[in-house]
């Protein structure tokens, strides 16, 4: 935490807080565009999507520059519980070579409470990526 003095500390501290918080959306953004199409779709209860070479797929989005994370396994559940998601850490490999991310899909919901809970675990993802380098 932060102790702020003046203004001007607290106009930089908002510049920064809006810069990560867009960095995040768009990675949000991203993963829900790919997820969506499970929604209202007829799967089983459980899918597993790869995203694999986004080094390539994504190459020189802003998002993907600041935190490069190059595969992601998004392990899909249907629930009837509220939707969210979990970010599984992996000890052999760096958040940068393979993301895994559990995901919980309800029909009934609407999608802002999924983004909400991506936006909440890429902050922790974010903090885990600048710990590492």
């Amino acid at each position: 935490m932060r102790l702020i003095v003046n203004k001007n500390q607290y106009n930089k501290l908002l510049k920064y807080n809006n810069t990560e918080s867009k960095l995040y959306e768009e990675w949000v953004a991203y993963i829900i565009d790919k997820i969506e199409i499970y929604r209202g779709g007829m799967f089983l209860s459980e899918e597993i999507i790869c995203e694999r070479n986004l080094n390539k797929k994504l190459k020189g989005k802003d998002f993907y520059e600041k935190l490069p994370i190059n595969n992601i396994i998004f392990n899909v559940f249907k629930t009837g519980n509220k939707e969210s998601c979990q970010f599984l850490p992996s000890d052999d490999s760096p958040i940068t070579e393979r993301l895994e991310l559990d995901v919980f899909i309800n029909n009934t919901n609407p999608s802002n409470t999924l983004e909400k809970s991506l936006l909440t675990e890429f902050f922790k993802i974010k903090e885990r990526y600048e710990n590492n380098n």
